[in-house]
């Protein structure tokens, strides 16, 4: 990965380097898509996402939530302190499939989640231009660097999380109405 550029998203808090021949479509604020010089297919998705967990606290709480419906023998690869790896493959006659999540803490209980995915079909010309990029996509999740400032990106995540996890009383007026108030 000689020649790079740097991309940002979700307002700076995740940044990456790419190399200078793949283009990059932002289909939203957390979902882009990047296509290499080979052509439209095959296409790297990555999906971002902030969210606030004061579940997750210990290596395993993480390792359990990364893993959540896949193979619970999977390595979660510390990269850091707060940032965490798991990759996975699924293989079939037909098609092969490469996903990735990278997972930030953001202390105390601010998570930002990167998800990636290459499908490409099962064959000896298409394994042969994908091992290439496969290379160059391990070096773009080594470049992965996070904010360790708080975004409105994370701000949201924290109101998400006090919105669905809000309690309600019944509050009866005047023994005709019924209504609820946290």
């Amino acid at each position: 990965m000689n020649k790079f550029k740097k991309v940002t998203f979700l307002d700076n808090a995740v940044e990456t380097k790419i190399p200078y021949d793949w283009e990059v479509k932002e289909k939203s604020k957390t979902l882009t898509e990047f296509t290499f010089p080979i052509g439209n297919y095959p296409k790297l998705g990555l999906s971002l996402e902030c969210f606030d967990n004061p579940k997750l606290v210990t290596d395993k709480d993480i390792n359990n939530y990364l893993v959540e419906g896949i193979d619970k023998n999977k390595e979660l690869e510390k990269i850091n302190t707060d940032v965490f790896k798991i990759h996975y493959e699924i293989r079939t006659s037909e098609d092969n499939v490469i996903l990735w999540k990278v997972l930030n803490v953001l202390k105390p209980r601010n998570f930002r989640l990167v998800r990636l995915s290459l499908a490409w079909p099962n064959n000896k010309d298409a394994n042969n231009v994908v091992n290439k990029i496969l290379k160059e996509i391990d070096e773009v999740i080594k470049a992965f660097r996070f904010s360790k400032e708080k975004t409105g990106f994370d701000d949201l995540a924290n109101l998400e999380y006090k919105i669905k996890n809000i309690r309600l009383e019944v509050k009866n007026l005047w023994n005709i109405f019924n209504i609820k108030l946290p």
